[in-house]
């Protein structure tokens, strides 16, 4: 109607929607003969995130005072800031394999790693319009689309 939108004759659009045929994108265009306009596609839910495993006690009396693992075979957080201040916290439970006790006999086993979570999966493809009934065109009713 073009009473309404002074876009209603955009060439423009007649050759964007001509271009787009597989997906014919709402609200700009529309399917000819289409009986309305299919609603907006519901996006799949985001799954929480995995939490980290809670580190394990370390077994054994405590003896020693809780210190950074500086031992690469043993931690792969050997040289990462910030876990003297971690472990100099945590004297009671000295959790391996980011901390040892000093003067300790010898290490403990590194422990197997948690599990690796899957990767967030891609966002899903728009819906597909149904079966196509007709051309894509340029949408002319402004109470759908403005443009």
């Amino acid at each position: 109607d073009c009473a309404i939108s002074a876009w209603c004759n955009q060439d423009g659009y007649e050759a964007y929607c001509a271009a787009h045929q597989e997906t014919c994108p709402e609200p700009w265009c529309t399917r000819s003969g289409s009986a309305s306009p299919s609603p907006p596609p519901t996006p799949p839910p985001t799954p929480p995130p995995t939490p980290p495993p809670a580190p394990p006690p370390s077994p054994g009396p405590s003896t020693g005072t809780c210190i950074m693992q500086r031992d690469c075979a043993i931690s792969a957080w050997c040289n990462q800031d910030g876990y003297e201040a971690y472990c100099a916290a945590h004297q009671e439970t000295c959790p391996e394999p980011w901390c040892t006790r000093s003067g300790s006999a010898s290490p403990s086993p590194p422990p197997t790693p948690p599990p690796t979570p899957p990767p967030t999966p891609p966002p899903a493809p728009p819906p597909s319009p149904g079966p196509s009934t007709g051309t894509c065109i340029m949408q002319r009713d402004c109470a759908i689309s403005a443009w």
